[in-house]
């Protein structure tokens, strides 16, 4: 108790020194702030008196919490003030649970401490003032006067780099080290530019051009975007041309695309109006194969809580990546730190909800087109030369009742056909097996059997009860519903998988629904390798 009391006497006489304007602009523009922004959510007599702490007037500096004092008049090191929002005790850490303040904070503390803590505040806030202090508009405002949220400045050019080295060296008493030879820059260029070891003879310009720059570039980017090849969980199955992401990257680097072409594509590379389009592939398309590259559960009861689960992890990877900020730690409430409310979480979830997980075709635009018009025009002349055979064996009661009812189911589901195409019946192709005559329907092979196509659905509240496809094909296509977004199938994500010729024939396939009534679905028809 001596301790105690002689450390709030020694405060209480201190406070006498004459509070100049300067000391209490000082304090206003300082350290008030700070208290206010990190302190009174704790330490308040409208809030919480943690460890019986009040920070919100003078009266309760000076009397210190159950710890005693917190203030030495003139001696910052022995003030437990500065010794918690340092973090050199471990149970009496400022802000609890917190980042510590940044070294100037602190430092215009001691300042304060060695000048004699004036403090003007002689009343402690009312609750409407610390109300106004702590609530979320007005945490946000403070937070978006943070340098990091500042629209960029263009600065004139300054020093270079030795500049700043040399001066910090002097600073120090420390000489510089001598300049280093032809060899030893090339060495160290070679492993920085490439990541491999220098070969005598390359320039700088070499090391550029080799395709090695864009191998060790492109990593680092996949390291941003959490590259994988897998989903992980059990089986842990692979994720579709995962690889075609990587090749991506690597021929982005090497090509110098600009950054902010690059965010572009990482977002919405398939919906830019002027895609990137090199060597037949649309390579902005190509940019969002990193929101398939999350973990996937096996066979997840609770799809909704997967498909929360893989979407935070798209927001977590886009937002940390391409914004260095946590936008996940607002999923359930506002933003503990940075200027990111609950609603900005949701209207990314909104945003990246609103997709299908698919696999997309990326060639450009007009590929292959100059063969399909070839195979065309052979086709009409095959057909010309076949119709009466043609005319013979066409079941003409199939033909006459299959548009309508294929046309009604389309219709009903709003069905939207990708690679696809609707024909009457008594359209024929040819395939490897021979000449194949189709009822009416949606087919993918009338042209060549290489063409890949997807159906799906709207979105819509599962049913109980059977779903029936009626659908034919080989090499294994696809019919299923895609619950919550998840894209695998399973042991209770089911699916109509078409292998051989005994598929090839136009049948009603049933899957069961019971189990997810009341689940978001869609339908979705896809040909081989398309999932």
């Amino acid at each position: 108790m001596k301790r105690i009391f002689f450390a709030i006497s020694a405060f209480l006489c201190g406070q006498t020194v004459a509070a100049t304007t300067q000391h209490i602009e000082f304090f206003e523009s300082k350290i008030r702030p700070i208290l206010a922004q990190d302190r009174y959510e704790c330490h308040s007599v409208v809030t919480k008196q943690k460890g019986g702490l009040v920070l919100d007037s003078r009266a309760g500096l000076q009397a210190g919490g159950e710890s005693g004092a917190v203030i030495k008049l003139g001696d910052p090191s022995e003030s437990l003030l500065i010794q918690s929002i340092k973090h050199q005790h471990e149970d009496l850490k400022m802000p609890k649970g917190g980042a510590k303040l940044d070294d100037k904070v602190i430092a215009d503390f001691e300042q304060w401490i060695r000048d004699g803590a004036v403090d003007p505040r002689n009343n402690p806030p009312t609750k409407e003032e610390v109300a106004k202090e702590t609530d979320w508009k007005s945490v946000l405002e403070r937070r978006k006067q943070w340098w990091a949220f500042q629209p960029i400045s263009a600065q004139p050019a300054g020093k270079t780099i030795d500049d700043y080295i040399d001066t910090e060296l002097a600073k120090q008493g420390i000489p510089a080290a001598p300049l280093a030879d032809e060899p030893t820059l090339r060495r160290r260029l070679s492993f920085v530019l490439t990541g491999l070891p220098p070969s005598a003879d390359k320039s700088v310009d070499a090391l550029l051009a080799s395709p090695a720059f864009g191998e060790k570039w492109a990593r680092h980017f996949m390291d941003w975007v959490r590259y994988a090849e897998s989903y992980g969980s059990e089986g842990d199955p692979a994720i579709p041309y995962a690889y075609q992401y990587r090749d991506y990257l690597i021929r982005a680097f090497n090509k110098d695309v600009p950054y902010p072409q690059l965010i572009k594509e990482a977002i919405a590379g398939d919906l830019l109006a002027r895609p990137r389009i090199e060597n037949g592939l649309n390579e902005s398309a190509i940019g969002i194969a990193q929101l398939r590259m999350v973990l996937h559960g096996f066979s997840p009861v609770d799809s909704l809580d997967e498909m929360v689960t893989f979407t935070d992890n798209q927001i977590d990877t886009v937002t940390k990546a391409f914004q260095g900020l946590t936008v996940s730690c607002a999923r359930c409430h506002n933003h503990k730190f940075d200027a990111i409310s609950q609603a900005d979480f949701y209207s990314l979830y909104g945003i990246f909800t609103s997709t299908h997980p698919a696999v997309i075709d990326v060639n450009a635009p007009g590929t292959g087109d100059a063969i399909r018009a070839e195979l065309k025009h052979l086709k009409a002349k095959i057909k010309s030369q076949l119709v009466d055979e043609w005319l013979k064996t066409t079941p003409k009661s199939e033909a006459a009742a299959d548009p309508a009812e294929t046309q009604d189911g389309f219709d009903e589901l709003q069905w939207t056909a990708q690679g696809i195409a609707k024909t009457d019946a008594g359209e024929f192709a040819i395939t490897d097996a021979g000449l194949r005559i189709y009822p009416g329907g949606y087919f993918s092979d009338l042209i060549s059997s290489k063409d890949r196509a997807v159906l799906f659905t709207k979105r819509f509240k599962c049913p109980e009860g059977t779903l029936w496809f009626r659908v034919a094909g080989n090499g294994g296509v696809k019919a299923k519903y895609v619950v919550q977004n998840y894209p695998r199938t399973g042991t209770i994500h089911k699916a109509v998988v078409l292998k051989d010729e005994k598929d090839e024939e136009f049948k009603w396939r049933p899957l069961e629904l019971d189990f997810w009534k009341g689940d978001e679905v869609f339908l979705q028809v896809t040909t081989a390798a398309d999932m």
